[in-house]
């Protein structure tokens, strides 16, 4: 879920869930400015023992009828490169950890992207794109046992969710969340 907040720049804490936040140090933080009528993805990754925070800002620009974006966020430290395939025609190409990749203007309706690494599939797609939305996926897990999983979400390009963050962190317990 997203939060809708007032532009500015503020400290974006992550807690270990129940606790005090008065009373103990975060897990991790990092500031984040918010800008009017721009909307940023906060992505918590990496190990319990080196947590990070990858932030993202999603392209809501206007888009044709009948077309949608596709956004692919790789959110796995010392994670594969990943390819995104549809078939059998790269789509995106070498994502590494942090980086990012975009469709703009894809097709409507339903499509099935393989997400690979070499010859490898380490995940398949199906999803169905709606008009004048941005698709967004988020490719997260753990590469030491080679599990990659994805978080899939939209946000019409009208509508702004400035903040919206995401607990991709494999073992991590739940976690709270201040600004």
């Amino acid at each position: 879920p997203g939060i809708a907040l007032a532009p500015g720049t503020f400290n974006l804490n992550i807690m270990p869930s129940g606790v005090d936040p008065d009373a103990v140090d975060p897990l991790i933080s990092q500031p984040v400015t918010l800008e009017s009528g721009k909307s940023i993805i906060a992505i918590v990754t990496g190990t319990a023992t080196d947590l990070q925070i990858v932030l993202y800002e999603e392209n809501l620009a206007p888009l044709p009828s009948d077309a949608s974006r596709v956004n692919v966020i790789h959110a796995v430290p010392r994670g594969v490169q990943i390819d995104m395939i549809e078939a059998n025609q790269p789509l995106l190409t070498a994502l590494d950890f942090g980086k990012t990749g975009e469709l703009d203007e894809i097709s409507t309706g339903p499509h099935e992207f393989d997400l690979a690494s070499g010859n490898t599939t380490v995940g398949t797609l199906e999803l169905d794109l709606l008009e004048r939305y941005a698709h967004t996926i988020v490719v997260y897990g753990d590469p030491a046992a080679n599990l990659y999983e994805t978080i899939n979400f939209r946000s019409k390009v009208e509508n702004i969710s400035p903040l919206r963050l995401i607990h991709a962190s494999p073992d991590m317990p739940a976690v709270d969340v201040y600004m």
